[in-house]
């Protein structure tokens, strides 16, 4: 708890503040919210959520009263030749909470989607995409099959060091994203082994995915308004170490 002492949260959520003001006036992300094929908090060619997160943000760094917070969940098409045939995309989120002092915990995810194969009496036939005894063949109409869940953690009051930070394959999405539209492969009450590791929150996530992965965003990495945004929230989550 020591490294509470460190962490300045007004910082870090006026930086937030920051990132999703530019959520709200980038082209880019205004290109994908109105091709996404499933935004969750966010409708296809709408900010209103990025707007409403932005304001409930402010709300925190004024309140002696806890407050959660989730932040907005969007998806991202990726476009990687050796896997585009599944229409991928990854889906990120999560949510925050704590008052204008102190930071009580955080929840991020990321998801990386295909579409689901088309099933014929339980047989694949979608070029061999999986094996007929899938989970995946029997996905009762989903649009979308969840193959990647990633899942980190800062529960200072849950966990003892050194788990107050960590990672899990798999575990609950924050945030309420589950939908009839996508099939869940791994299962979200398993939530062991936690892994420990540094800070991982929604801004890192998102930069180190797009560095990844052929995306519509990833010409922000280029862009030095995005990278100052992403060293300021490095060295505000830094601290929690």
């Amino acid at each position: 708890m020591a490294a509470q002492n460190l962490f300045d949260i007004q910082k870090w959520i006026q930086n937030y503040i920051k990132v999703f003001q530019f959520f709200q006036t980038n082209t880019q992300f205004q290109n994908v919210l109105s091709q996404a094929f499933y935004c969750y908090n966010i409708p296809p060619n709408q900010t209103t959520q990025v707007l409403l997160c932005i304001n409930s943000l402010q709300s925190i760094l004024k309140s002696d009263k806890t407050i959660t917070q989730s932040l907005p969940i969007i998806e991202v098409p990726i476009m990687d030749p050796d896997i585009v045939k599944h229409n991928p995309t990854f889906l990120i989120g999560g949510e925050i909470e704590g008052n204008k002092k102190t930071l009580h915990r955080f929840a991020f995810a990321i998801c990386i989607t295909f579409t689901s194969p088309e099933c014929d009496s339980g047989r694949i036939v979608a070029k061999g995409t999986l094996n007929n005894d899938s989970c995946c063949a029997q996905n009762h109409g989903c649009k979308k099959r969840v193959v990647r869940r990633f899942h980190f953690d800062y529960q200072p009051h849950d966990h003892k060091a050194p788990l107050i930070t960590h990672f899990q394959y798999g575990g609950h999405f924050p945030g309420g994203a589950y939908s009839h539209e996508l099939h869940y492969c791994l299962e979200p009450f398993l939530e062991k082994p936690r892994i420990p590791c540094d800070p991982w929150d929604y801004v890192k996530l998102l930069n180190c995915i797009i560095g990844q992965f052929d995306t519509p965003l990833n010409q922000w990495r280029k862009e030095p308004y995005w990278n100052g945004l992403v060293k300021a929230n490095d060295e505000c989550i830094g601290s929690l170490n």
